[in-house]
């Protein structure tokens, strides 16, 4: 008594220090049971709490208590738990949640993931390479990228990881790597082959679009057919 409060239908501990002592009273040879039991039990029965509450609490509960976790199928489970827990942290912006999240999945993975679960690897190197860029972890980053370039089957599986790479050079002050790099994937979307362009060029190309645009009015850009073509929209992003 006096050590607890009870809020709705839930009982929470006063003090972060008291959670903490009664913690150190199990047994370290128990705790991953329970934080594996504890895990178990929130994802699956929990109905009360918010589903984001529940994604985050559920899934670190069952990562501290992974060493108990030995089915393959069981693994993979885990796996996408933290894929999607990431990605609900990375919607809101919570970059070094969603870090912890995605990395922890990319841990999980055996060495065969490639071959065995080739799309959940591809999203989850992807995600991860980009949450790096969010948080400057700009070697980490590189590491991804790296394995992801070298084990994904085509291009359009590596287009998002290269943007992402494009931006980072960009961040970095890289700018002749990331316009280097810009090319290179322009060029696989099928646009024509260029040089490196000099800064005359650029600025020429910029005066000829600005007088193009200057010789419309609003309402005909606005008439202007949408860009439906998958590789162009993509090309576009990259020129952006």
């Amino acid at each position: 008594e006096g050590l607890m409060i009870r809020e709705g239908s839930k009982f929470k501990f006063i003090h972060d220090q008291i959670q903490l002592a009664a913690y150190s009273l199990i047994p370290e040879s128990e705790r991953d049971f329970w934080h594996l039991k504890i895990g178990t039990w929130i994802w699956a029965s929990d109905k009360t709490m918010e589903l984001e509450n529940a994604l985050f609490v559920a899934a670190g509960q069952l990562n501290r208590g992974v060493k108990l976790i030995t089915e393959t199928r069981e693994r993979t489970a885990l796996v996408l738990l933290n894929l999607e827990a990431g990605e609900k942290a990375m919607s809101s912006a919570v970059f070094h949640l969603a870090g912890h999240f995605f990395e922890t999945g990319r841990n999980l993975l055996d060495e065969n993931c490639w071959e065995d679960n080739y799309d959940l690897s591809l999203k989850l190197y992807t995600h991860c390479a980009e949450v790096y860029y969010c948080i400057g972890r700009w070697s980490e980053m590189e590491l991804v990228l790296d394995k992801l370039f070298k084990n994904a089957r085509c291009f359009e599986d590596k287009s998002n990881a290269y943007y992402t790479q494009i931006q980072a050079l960009g961040a970095q002050g890289d700018i002749h790597d990331a316009i280097k790099v810009g090319l290179f994937v322009l060029v696989k979307l099928g646009e024509p082959s260029v040089e490196l362009p000099d800064k005359e060029i650029i600025q020429a190309e910029i005066a000829t679009t600005t007088k193009l645009l200057e010789s419309k009015t609003e309402a005909e850009i606005l008439d202007c057919r949408i860009i439906e073509d998958s590789p162009k929209k993509f090309a576009m992003q990259v020129i952006r």
